[in-house]
């Protein structure tokens, strides 16, 4: 047991059904927003070729106010489009990403309704004779081939479709093929899908593989890639390691929520109990009803014996996620926070009325308690 109050092996067991359940979708993931008080802003836009202003689907678009780190980040539509609400009045830093294209940065000024903003991405060079062709290389993508993602789009779709009912097993066929026959954006996207199906059955090191084949893939710019890296890395207790690729994909999408939540569980197991909660309490700042961040927070707490500061996150855990997949933990966790508040006031509890501890005894007793 570390200084932390889990052992290397608990922290696993806490972080990999949420990673599972948070890491289902990647475009769930990279769509997480902050929430910004007194925030009215919007921006709209599209994300098209800069050739012939084709639509781009699934391009990453980013915003980041440099001066907060606040940033939120959404993936365009059929037709190219994004949308942004609920953002404060700024200047914003825009980047745009997309296998086989340049990336785009840009700025620009938000005020209550901004836009149409255009965003226009121009297509990678590939080599002229690409005689050893690199992971790098194999992403660049033809127009023609965006054109027509036919047969695998459909495979990846139907691959998504189980993947999200909890078929992992007869979701890996469709994955497979999808990366068989498209060498463009779905297969990145179909390697990632299929590690989260072989992670879900607990083939760990066929996951690994796939990680890193749709990391080698967008040349090291795929977030929820790199952060289920990281949690593998942590399942073999290898914390240091876990941290440094969890920080990079950070540094790819430091919009993302989840991404904090499993920086903060690393730093948790390596004793630094003050920077995983600094973690969680920025992962809240990203995405306010998380309630893997609240979880976080108590496991934090506990450790740091605060009862109170337990069941303060707890409620808040449940209000947003009664029966989520950590409720059984929490719900001990809670009675046990609850009993400690109650044990360190015993001392004056001829002094205290039955009002003043009836919240306590109420939570202990189960009126409040999730069931």
């Amino acid at each position: 047991m570390g200084a932390s109050g889990l052992t290397s092996v608990s922290t696993c067991r806490f972080i990999r059904p949420l990673a599972v359940a948070g890491l289902m979708f990647p475009a769930t993931c990279l769509a997480q927003s902050a929430s910004v008080e007194s925030a009215s802003g919007s921006a709209w836009g599209r994300v098209v070729r800069a050739t012939n202003d084709r639509p781009l689907r699934h391009a990453r678009v980013e915003l980041l106010i440099p001066s907060t780190g606040w940033a939120s980040s959404t993936l365009t539509d059929g037709s190219g489009k994004f949308g942004f609400a609920g953002l404060s009045q700024a200047t914003y830093q825009v980047t745009v990403t997309e296998p086989g294209y340049e990336r785009l940065e840009s700025t620009a000024e938000i005020t209550r309704k901004t836009g149409p903003l255009v965003l226009r991405l121009r297509k990678m060079e590939a080599p002229a004779t690409p005689i050893n062709v690199s992971p790098m290389n194999d992403s660049v993508v033809s127009v023609q081939e965006l054109r027509s993602p036919g047969k695998s789009q459909k495979a990846f779709d139907k691959g998504v479709k189980l993947l999200l009912k909890g078929d992992a097993a007869g979701s890996i066929a469709y994955f497979d093929r999808t990366i068989a026959k498209d060498p463009s954006y779905y297969r990145a996207r179909a390697y990632y899908d299929k590690g989260l199906a072989r992670f879900r059955l607990g083939h760990t090191p066929e996951a690994e593989q796939a990680f890193q084949k749709a990391i080698d893939l967008t040349g090291g710019g795929y977030a929820p890639a790199d952060f289920l890296m990281g949690l593998i890395l942590c399942q073999m207790q290898q914390f240091r390691q876990a941290e440094v690729v969890i920080q990079k994909g950070l540094e790819i999408d430091p919009g993302s929520a989840l991404g904090k939540v499993f920086l903060g569980w690393t730093q948790f197991a390596l004793n630094r109990p003050a920077e995983a909660e600094r973690s969680a309490q920025q992962a809240l700042f990203r995405k306010a009803n998380l309630p893997e961040a609240y979880y976080l927070l108590a496991q934090i707490h506990h450790a740091q014996h605060n009862s109170p500061a337990v069941v303060a996150d707890l409620q808040n855990y449940f209000r947003l996620d009664p029966n989520g997949l950590e409720s059984g933990d929490a719900k001990a966790l809670l009675a046990t926070a609850v009993q400690g508040m109650r044990k360190s006031s015993l001392h004056n509890r001829a002094s205290n009325s039955r009002g003043s501890r009836g919240w306590q005894d109420a939570l202990l007793n189960g009126s409040n308690m999730p069931e």
